[in-house]
């Protein structure tokens, strides 16, 4: 067993107790019985002015402290970053590992010019964690680089954790079926090659689409110049040679497998799989990580039920309202999360 590097504490928030449960449980089975959570005694007072406590505050002095949650909402991201300024400059932790499986504004890091009318959301709220006082931040499959940019530029340490749906996919597809992973934008390629690389003989292949001023993205078609070069360098970044361009012909007769960061409405996924579909697709899958799940998203995802399956990610909690009666699969993000902050938390990582 490795040394932990310096006595640490866990605290979960309130928005994804369930799945925070998860992480420091898999922990306890990486670290054995030094392991256990701590806790924070949530409140406010009658005027709605917030009064959440530490019971354990003399303690934390000198420590590492491991703050998890979801950051779904504006209050959330208000409150974890109290939290972490009260760890840090109130009780004197000496460092602060901030874990958010999902982040509100993930998306909302555009600085080219033509995007100035949008605030750049997740560039400020990374940097008032930097100032709370942030050693460390580990992030459920970024919906971009920009996240690992800034941190970086910030002086955050920053690990994501990507999402891993290999062993459920190997469950639903039945073995010797031709498998293609299918990206619709060159930023997905990343994703579809790291669960491709768990199946033998399995394709990659990618479209292009472009963000319109409207938040609305299309397929655009590209000259054969820029998709052989970008099929070239993507094969040595990512030392797969099975990647290539969409192609009906490759598409005819597979299992086809969609692997997105999240879903929202459901909409461009499900006009997604009618396409493949229609091109010949024996079955077609969809996986996401973080269930954002927007109004009417069920009626929107299952129209005319293109998937044979979908997979969900759980770094949000879907309630009542959201369940879908064995329609989606649910699969934990806890073991990918625990084996990227117990490396955190151990020497020469």
């Amino acid at each position: 067993m490795k040394e932990i590097q310096g006595d640490f504490m866990f605290f979960c928030g309130r928005n994804n107790r369930p799945l925070g449960d998860s992480v420091w449980s898999y922990l306890g089975e990486y670290l054995g019985s030094r392991i256990s959570p701590d806790f924070i005694d949530f409140g406010e007072w009658r005027d709605s002015c917030p009064n959440n406590k530490i019971p354990k505050f003399s303690a934390v002095k000198g420590k590492s402290v491991v703050l998890f949650d979801s950051i779904v909402s504006e209050k959330a991201m208000m409150e974890f970053i109290t939290l972490v300024m009260a760890f840090k400059k109130q009780y004197l932790a000496h460092r602060v590992i901030a874990v958010l499986p999902f982040l509100l504004t993930r998306r909302c890091d555009h600085e080219e010019p033509e995007y100035n009318y949008e605030i750049n959301y997740l560039g400020f709220y990374l940097e008032l964690l930097k100032f709370a006082g942030v050693d460390d931040l580990i992030v459920c499959t970024p919906h971009s680089e920009a996240m690992g940019k800034k941190c970086e530029d910030l002086g955050i340490r920053f690990h994501p954790a990507y999402m891993d749906f290999s062993r459920a996919i190997k469950t639903i597809i039945p073995k010797e079926e031709k498998i293609v992973f299918y990206s619709p934008d060159q930023g997905s390629i990343s994703r579809a090659v790291f669960h491709a690389k768990h199946f033998s003989g399995s394709l990659v292949l990618f479209n292009l689409k472009e963000r319109k001023l409207n938040n609305q993205t299309e397929i655009v078609s590209a000259d054969k110049e820029k998709v052989s070069s970008i099929v070239t360098n993507c094969q040595q970044e990512f030392d797969y040679k099975g990647i290539d361009y969409f192609s009906e012909e490759e598409i005819l007769g597979a299992h086809v497998v969609i692997i997105e960061d999240e879903m929202s409405s459901g909409g461009t996924a499900n006009q997604t799989a009618k396409k493949l579909k229609s091109a010949g697709a024996k079955a077609i899958y969809f996986a996401f990580t973080h269930p954002v799940c927007v109004n009417g998203w069920k009626y929107t995802l299952f129209d005319q039920e293109p998937f044979a399956r979908v997979l969900a990610g759980n770094t949000i909690i879907r309630d009542q309202s959201n369940r879908t009666w064995g329609k989606v699969l649910d699969v934990s993000t806890a073991e990918t999360i625990a084996s990227i902050l117990y490396k955190v938390l151990t020497p020469g990582h």
